[in-house]
């Protein structure tokens, strides 16, 4: 398994993101990149999420690897990066879904999705951030719903989670049964 360095570094994320951030400003990996590394399954699809509106960012760094910009919710201020070399890569730049990182990943469908890593620090494992123990349900396999809301707040995270227990072979927590 690449280490995170080098999966960023592959994918041209690293150095190009980290220059291109206002001083201060942060920027998170989160959600599926970092469940799919710690599987050791190939990744190629990144989910970035930013305090503010990362619109200006997310060009910047299609201008600096070559890759292709587009919206995908202007309302959301959420866009995607297309870069196409040796396959697909795709880079989803979104806004926090709440005032804070805790509050965007508590927003988010399911725990082994709701884990975040700073861009701007040291890329080791030890410093994911996981508030909801998703490394945990992880370990187990299972698929536990983030919060009591997930599914009346986005209706086809159904349809993710069943997605999800079918290619990932995760089994559905209970109580996240009964949520779907």
């Amino acid at each position: 398994m690449d280490t995170l360095h080098q999966l960023l570094c592959n994918a041209q994320l690293l150095p190009h993101l980290p220059n291109l951030l206002p001083k201060g400003q942060r920027c998170y990996l989160v959600g599926g990149i970092l469940r799919d590394w710690l599987t050791g399954k190939p990744v190629t699809d990144f989910d970035l999420a930013t305090p503010e509106d990362p619109t200006s960012l997310a060009k910047g760094f299609a201008r600096s690897i070559g890759g292709h910009w587009f919206m995908l919710d202007k309302t959301r201020r959420q866009s995607r990066v297309v870069l196409r070399r040796e396959g697909e890569l795709t880079f989803d730049f979104a806004p926090f879904r709440g005032p804070d990182l805790q509050a965007d990943l508590k927003g988010r469908d399911f725990t082994l999705n709701a884990l975040a890593l700073d861009l701007t620090g040291p890329l080791e494992e030890g410093r994911i951030f996981d508030p909801l123990q998703g490394r945990k349900d992880l370990a187990l396999g299972k698929l536990r719903a983030c919060s009591d809301s997930s599914f009346s707040d986005d209706p086809l995270r159904v349809l993710r989670g069943i997605r999800l227990v079918t290619t990932l072979g995760y089994h559905l927590e209970d109580q996240t049964l009964q949520l779907m």
